[in-house]
C-alpha cells in the first residue's frame, strides 16, 4: 500500500475546515470534488477522496480502515485515464507561523482500557496517536529562559492540548472547566498539575507534569515535557472511548522544521490565530 502510494499517487493531506473556506483556485477545486462525493461546503468533509488532475473524483470514503483504503485506491486506478488534463491552477499555501515561534510536536496516547471493549475498532483505537502542534511565542520563550512560565502558555497548552484526539477531533477545553492548571520551572525542570472537568461532568482530564526545558540565548532548544494522568468520557466525533476512566497521556517536544507538515496550523488556531496565541 504504500509502495503504491509512492508510486502511482500524489498523496495530499489538507484540513477540510480551511479548505472548504477558501475562495481562490485551490478553493474551488476542493468545491468539485465535494460536489462529485455529494458534499458541499456547508458541512463536514473529512475523508479519503482520490481524483485525477482535473478534478474528476475516482473514489472516496470517509473511513479510517487501511483495509478500506487499500480498495478505494484499487477502484481509482481502474477507473482513471491517463488522457491528458486541461491543468489546474492551484496556490499551495501553508500557514507560516509569526516570526520566533517555537514548534513543539504533540502527541497523545490512550494507554489501556481497550481490553474491556468489544468492537472492530478497538484494536486500531487501542495503537491510535493524537499528532498537533503547540506554538510558543517569542516572548513566552524569552520568559522561560529566565526560569519563568508565563499563564498564556499554561493556559494554551492545558486548553488546547491535553484533549483526547487519538479517534477524532473532541472540543478544546473552556476556560472555565480549569479546574486546577499549575506548570512551574526550577532549574530546568517543569512540573505541575492539572484538573480539567466540562460542565456536566462527563469529560475530564486529571494529570500530573513534568519535563526538561533548554535555552541557548532565550532560544528554545529542548521542550521535552509529559502529562499522565486519567482520563474520563468522549464527545460527538470521538465515540469509542474505553469505559470509566483510563490512562492517557500527551508528550511534547520542540521540532526542528523540515518539511512544510511540521508548520501545520495547530488544530485550536484554525480560523482564529489571534485568539489561541493570546
Amino acid at each position: 500500500m504504500i509502495e503504491s502510494l509512492r508510486e502511482k499517487f500524489v498523496p495530499i493531506a489538507v484540513d477540510q475546515h480551511v479548505h472548504r473556506r477558501l475562495k481562490n483556485a485551490e478553493g474551488e477545486l476542493f468545491a468539485k470534488v465535494l460536489k462529485q462525493a455529494g458534499r458541499d461546503l456547508g458541512g463536514r468533509s473529512q475523508g479519503v477522496y482520490i481524483f485525477d488532475p482535473a478534478g474528476k473524483l475516482l473514489a472516496f470514503s470517509n473511513t479510517s480502515d487501511a483495509g478500506h483504503v487499500k480498495r478505494l485506491m484499487a477502484k481509482a486506478l481502474t477507473g482513471f485515464e491517463s488522457a491528458a488534463a486541461d491543468s489546474v491552477p492551484v496556490a499551495a499555501k501553508v500557514a507560516s507561523p509569526p516570526a520566533g515561534t517555537t514548534i513543539v510536536t504533540v502527541t497523545s496516547k490512550v494507554l489501556g482500557g481497550y481490553e474491556k471493549v468489544d468492537g472492530r475498532n478497538t484494536e486500531m483505537h487501542a495503537a491510535s496517536l493524537g499528532r498537533d502542534h503547540l506554538w510558543i511565542r517569542g516572548d513566552e520563550a524569552a520568559a522561560l529562559a529566565k526560569g519563568l512560565v508565563p499563564a498564556t502558555l499554561t493556559q494554551r497548552l492545558v486548553r488546547y492540548h491535553l484533549i483526547d484526539n487519538t479517534r477524532g477531533e473532541p472540543p478544546f477545553w473552556r476556560s472555565e472547566e480549569l479546574r486546577e492548571a499549575k506548570l512551574e520551572l526550577k532549574d530546568g525542570r517543569l512540573s505541575g498539575r492539572i484538573e480539567l472537568r466540562s460542565s456536566d461532568g462527563e469529560r475530564e482530564y486529571v494529570a500530573e507534569l513534568f519535563g526538561q526545558l533548554v535555552t541557548d540565548g532565550g532560544k528554545l532548544t529542548r521542550f521535552d515535557l509529559v502529562a499522565n494522568g486519567e482520563f474520563q468520557g468522549e464527545s460527538r466525533y470521538t465515540r469509542g472511548a474505553p469505559p470509566g476512566k483510563y490512562p492517557f497521556a500527551v508528550s511534547f517536544r520542540v521540532t526542528a522544521p523540515t518539511c512544510a507538515a511540521d508548520r501545520v496550523i495547530p488544530g485550536g488556531a484554525r480560523g482564529n490565530l489571534a485568539r489561541y496565541l493570546r
